[in-house]
């Protein structure tokens, strides 16, 4: 009997082009086997790691890599769209320009800020979270300088974890070289770091937190600890007890999961928390898999654990396609390594801690690893190379909109 084309091809649909995403469809491309399609809403995928260093300066390419230079050679088919939902007894995605069939379909969409409702933060405040929100924050910071002349009272970032403490340590030293791209003689910066727990960086234990607070207030930073944010306006943060005169706030202190998968609670089922339940293969389905950020599983929210959750599903789906054992899921503890300032970085794992410049060795190496995972070695170790380079950005485009950058904050 003459076989079809579905008799070759195992269809597996990626819904979203972040770490696990990413991953699945590398490791699903290596079977020809499968047919793989990934579709994305974006035609890059965000390195999250990096973000805050782009967002002070360095090369936007070392956070942001095309999903064709990742692709480059495989068979995956890579489509521009939005997934707006699932019909899982027919086996179809429904995106805004068409609909996909799959026999196995690996969600990683990614999570989206959270404000909390508190009044003001999605209107006044900036993000990093993305290649679009840092362009608008870059631009502010230029815009504000070239209107004003000085620095502001105070640049606040909100909330003390990783993104939170890497952007403290790192925007003075961006903001005195933008100051003398614009002729200012000030030198003076006044950085603030907020955070609504007793200690900066508290998921972490508290020796690492002390010793990653003492190199923030050698690097001019202060911290205002157990204080919870209650409203932003255009030139004030109101904070505990505190107004605190500002343009400049950076919100980097809440995520929560995408909507997506809340306006298809037919298909998953969700945590407490808002995150998805899955079982021991990382299904929320019969051949429907979440992965990342998106799953209810321990130590979801780090890049490490995406990956790992990717190359784990392509496996799943390699093995149920082959009639093989499927293979059970077992968190891995990844290394934490937050870089405070150049040259310094705090790294635990599994009680095992580190700080100082020989965690800042460690973390760049993770961060070449990291590469790796998604490009081969040459064009990763190129990337890799990449962070040392620095860009001045947009004095021009800052210069036409003459201090406009009030338009778009957060998006």
């Amino acid at each position: 009997m003459q076989q079809t084309k579905k008799d070759y091809f195992f269809r597996v649909v990626v819904a979203g082009g972040g770490f696990g995403g990413v991953k699945a469809a590398l490791e699903l491309a290596k079977d020809p086997r499968c047919a793989v399609t990934l579709v994305s809403d974006e035609d890059t995928l965000t390195y999250h790691p990096l973000l805050y260093a782009t967002a002070t300066g360095a090369s936007r390419k070392i956070s942001s890599i095309p999903l064709s230079r990742i692709f480059a050679g495989t068979n995956i088919r890579v489509v521009k769209d939005t997934i707006v939902g699932i019909d899982s007894s027919r086996r179809l995605i429904v995106g805004r320009s068409r609909q996909y069939e799959y026999d196995a379909v690996v969600f990683g969409l990614g999570v989206v800020t959270n404000y909390f409702d508190i009044p003001g933060l999605a209107k006044y405040s900036w993000g990093i979270k993305s290649p679009e929100e840092i362009r608008a924050f870059r631009k502010h910071l230029h815009d504000e300088l070239i209107t004003t002349k000085h620095f502001d009272k105070h640049y606040v970032i909100v909330g003390a974890g990783p993104t939170g403490v890497e952007l403290a340590a790192s925007l003075k030293d961006y903001l005195l070289k933008v100051g003398r791209w614009h002729g200012l003689k000030q030198h003076h910066v006044n950085i603030t770091l907020v955070e609504a727990a007793p200690r900066v960086l508290p998921r972490m234990s508290e020796k690492t937190s002390r010793a990653a607070a003492k190199r923030l207030r050698e690097l001019g930073v202060h911290t205002l600890l157990g204080t919870t944010v209650k409203g932003l306006d255009d030139h004030t943060l109101h904070a505990g007890d505190r107004t605190i005169a500002t343009e400049t706030v950076v919100w980097t202190s809440g995520v929560t999961n995408h909507p997506f998968y809340a306006y298809n609670q037919d298909v998953f089922r969700l945590s407490e928390r808002g995150f998805v339940t899955v079982n021991e293969h990382l299904e929320a389905a019969p051949g429907v898999f979440v992965v990342g950020d998106n799953a209810a599983t321990k130590y979801a929210g780090l890049a490490q654990t995406a990956i790992s959750d990717g190359a784990f599903v392509a496996g799943v789906i390699k093995s149920r396609f082959s009639g093989a054992h499927l293979p059970i899921y077992r968190p891995k503890a990844p290394f934490s390594v937050v870089p405070v300032g150049h040259g310094w970085a705090a790294l635990e794992r599994l009680g095992f801690r580190l700080t100082g410049k020989s965690a800042s060795w460690i973390r760049k190496i993770a961060d070449l690893i990291g590469y790796h995972d998604l490009l081969p070695l040459g064009p990763a170790i190129k990337l890799w190379l990449s962070e040392r380079e620095t860009e001045e950005f947009g004095c021009k485009l800052c210069q036409k909109n003459n201090g406009s950058s009030r338009v778009a904050r957060n998006t």
